[in-house]
Order: C-alpha cells, then structure tokens, then sequence
C-alpha cells in the first residue's frame, strides 16, 4: 500500500483527533463518576480509536486493490 498523502491523510488525522478529544471527555468523566481510575476508560477509547483507524486503512487499501484490480481487466479486455 503506498502511503497516504493529501486530502485522505488530511481526513484521516481529523478523524482520529476528533476521536481522541471526545472519546478521552468521555472517558474522564466516566471514571469521575464511578470513581475509578482514569486510565481504564482512557484505555478502552485509546484501544477503540486504533481499531477504528486501522478498518479505515484496510478500507482505503482495499479501494486500492479494486481500483487496480478494475485497471487490469480493463487493459485485458483492450488486448
């Protein structure tokens, strides 16, 4: 897969920040009201923001693989 450049990597940074700032709100105030320690809630949103970024890598690399995948058997299709 060849690196993320431009608008997509533009989108994907947004997204996981976004994910971080609301998902560790969230998580802070959950602990403060069950009185628990922080780092467990900080830990699941930590854990669920990777797993999120890495599907909408496997999605954008899997676009990838069709879009040539497409080019291929158009120029097979030419000969």
């Amino acid at each position: 897969m060849k690196p993320l450049t431009g608008k997509r990597l533009n989108e994907l940074c947004a997204s996981v920040i976004t994910l971080v700032t609301l998902g560790s709100a969230i998580a802070f105030t959950i602990a403060a009201f069950l009185h628990i320690a922080w780092y467990i809630p900080a830990t699941i949103v930590l854990a669920s923001t990777y797993a999120i970024t890495n599907i909408a890598l496997k999605h954008d690399e899997l676009e990838e693989r069709q879009k040539i995948h497409a080019q291929l058997e158009l120029m097979n299709a030419q000969k």
